[in-house]
């Protein structure tokens, strides 16, 4: 494929950005099924090198639509500061592994600035579909971590399900059919249901108006605030309601590491004590507005409390670095402040492609967009994995005028090219 010379990238760069997204899908869900494949260090150089490249993009002076990036440079003059402010503020080892591990995921957002380019989109999309799948068949033999998230890319790919050739058709079928089964999984089988509901909207275009698109975006940004509200309020809590209301209706049996057989709740709350912590901490050492900085965590009583990381580094007592509910460790790290810019970056990408798109499958993705934050509350952990790298891929297509001004015809094609 023959780049054009007015895009911010050069053609070693996009070959480099494409195995590192690769090598990124194998070592950054690693940890979560076996630790024999994973190396710590090998996925940090992977993430700072993706996250150089996206920065010498973003400095390019061939870069484009300059103003549609401000909010972001906001975000990361604040995420910044408290980055150096949780530098000022280290004391011990982990302070520091932490601090690196935490602006990691916090720069997330610089990935706007290559996959605002359909071409550089369509390539990283062809490599990963030919390369990934590869290997992804050894993956499974390998049995390391969920393959939901190993699999992200297709989630994309799933919101156009009727658009596809026959044989990505039954691919990717498949691939949702076993993502719906994990029931436990409860945030994936949220997504894939929404990734169905997209394709189904796309399909049968004629029978949803504009209208309907931005009630469904804006009920996704307004319901979460809604909940929380009642929440801190104390007149209504979601989680403890779906435990309550379901309790011991809707059980699984799951066997745990030690080969120990548990009935475990599918609707249990696991959230309300997270939240309750968060929030708590954040008052108890007068951080809401800036954050504890990517340092530190949150005060933590709920679980054991560890020690050491299991390779003599101490580890400071009943204090958690990340939680499994995204948005609560940007709280945690950048405050009040940086999740009101962090939100804003996502609004303003959903807003722009369900408000000023010409083609319908931008509209139905920044439904997409505005559902992944509204899930943002509940789980989609903020980790610098394919999974989360995909979200802000679809930010960027969101974002960007190019994806935007296409017209049904032209997106089709474009998207038909991703597939190899």
């Amino acid at each position: 494929m023959m780049l054009d010379k007015t895009l911010p990238i050069n053609r070693w760069q996009l070959k480099l950005l494409a195995i590192l997204l690769v090598a990124n899908s194998v070592y950054a869900v690693a940890w979560l099924g076996s630790y024999k494949y994973h190396n710590a260090v090998i996925e940090l150089m992977i993430n700072v090198l993706i996250i150089g490249i996206a920065f010498v993009v973003s400095t390019s002076r061939k870069l484009e639509e300059r103003n549609n990036y401000k909010i972001i440079v906001i975000y990361f003059v604040w995420m910044l500061l408290q980055s150096f402010r949780g530098l000022l503020g280290c004391e011990m080892y982990m302070d520091y592994r932490q601090l690196v591990d935490g602006t990691v995921m916090l720069s997330l957002p610089i990935l706007i600035f290559p996959f605002a380019y359909p071409v550089i989109v369509q390539y990283i999309l062809r490599r990963w579909l030919f390369w990934g799948g590869l290997v992804f068949l050894f993956f499974i033999l390998w049995n390391v971590g969920p393959n939901c998230l190993y699999l992200a890319p297709i989630s994309l790919l799933a919101c156009f399900f009727f658009d596809l050739p026959k044989k990505w058709k039954f691919a990717i079928g498949i691939i949702l059919v076993v993502w719906l089964g994990a029931v436990m999984d409860r945030a994936n089988l949220i997504r894939s249901l929404m990734m169905i509901f997209c394709a189904l909207g796309i399909k049968y275009r004629q029978l949803v108006s504009d209208k309907m698109l931005r009630f469904a975006h804006h009920f996704f940004y307004v319901i979460p605030l809604f909940l929380l509200l009642l929440g801190f309020l104390g007149n209504f809590n979601l989680f403890q309601y779906l435990q309550e209301d379901n309790n011991g209706k809707h059980t699984k049996q799951v066997v745990k590491l030690d080969g120990s057989v548990q009935n475990v709740n599918i609707f249990g709350d696991t959230r309300t004590f997270i939240y309750r912590e968060v929030l708590e901490s954040s008052i108890k050492h007068d951080y809401v507005l800036w954050g504890r900085s990517p340092a530190r965590g949150n005060d933590d009583y709920f679980f054991e409390s560890l020690v050491s990381d299991g390779k003599g580094h101490a580890l400071r007592p009943n204090e958690r670095h990340v939680n499994e509910v995204g948005f609560l460790n940007i709280y945690t790290w950048i405050g009040l402040v940086g999740i009101i810019l962090y939100s804003c970056i996502f609004f303003k990408a959903s807003f722009l492609a369900v408000s000023r798109s010409h083609n319908v499958y931008m509209k139905f993705l920044g439904v997409f967009v505005a559902f992944r934050w509204a899930l943002g509350w509940i789980e989609d952990i903020n980790l610098f994995f394919i999974q989360s790298i995909v979200l802000w891929m679809m930010i960027a297509m969101c974002m960007s005028d190019k994806f935007r001004n296409m017209d049904d015809s032209e997106f089709r094609m474009w998207f038909l090219k991703c597939l190899p």
